[in-house]
């Protein structure tokens, strides 16, 4: 049996509630602007870059726990 690989990012248990919180409380797809607006609330960590919000979603799609949707596409991305 091979090693499981994770996307290089931070398994930090506190960052995927947040994230998962945010997708829940939405309860439907979500912008990314408005995903970071709200991620950046729920943490508290008001000065990070935009991009930082968005890494922080790694590992929940790497599971399974979230998609990704282009709305100019007519394919969902995983």
């Amino acid at each position: 049996m091979g090693f499981l690989v994770m996307p290089k990012n931070s398994a930090d248990a506190r960052e995927m509630e947040a994230v998962l919180g945010v997708y829940m409380s939405e309860g439907s797809w979500v912008s990314n602007a408005r995903f970071i607006e709200k991620l950046r609330n729920k943490l508290g960590e008001p000065h990070q870059e935009p991009q930082a919000y968005t890494k922080k979603t790694q590992i929940p799609t790497y599971f399974g726990f979230t998609t990704f949707e282009d709305p100019d596409c007519d394919f969902i991305m995983l």
